[in-house]
């Protein structure tokens, strides 16, 4: 599992994967806010549906499906498959 994200950090994604899984990090637009991309982790999957739960990995402070509800494959950007951390300037 991938550690959390932080903001500036930077993701390569694969934007065609052959099928989403739990655990999985993935760049989506939420059902509520069209003009905006977020990383959450998929939680749970409804397979005859097509449909994700997404929740973002800071529980406490996340707007993920707690607020919006199952995510259509539509709204999937794609998957992280390679995360580098910012360099933190001292």
């Amino acid at each position: 599992m991938f550690p959390t994200l932080q903001d500036g950090d930077l993701v390569l994604i694969d934007k065609k994967p052959k099928a989403y899984n739990i655990g999985d990090i993935c760049v989506l637009v939420p059902p509520d806010e069209a003009d905006k991309i977020v990383i959450k982790r998929i939680t749970k999957v409804k397979p005859m549906d097509r449909l994700y739960w997404f929740l973002g990995d800071n529980r406490s402070n996340s707007h993920d499906s707690r607020d919006y509800g199952w995510v259509n494959v539509e709204n999937i950007e794609g998957r992280v498959i390679k995360q580098w951390q910012r360099k933190k300037n001292k």
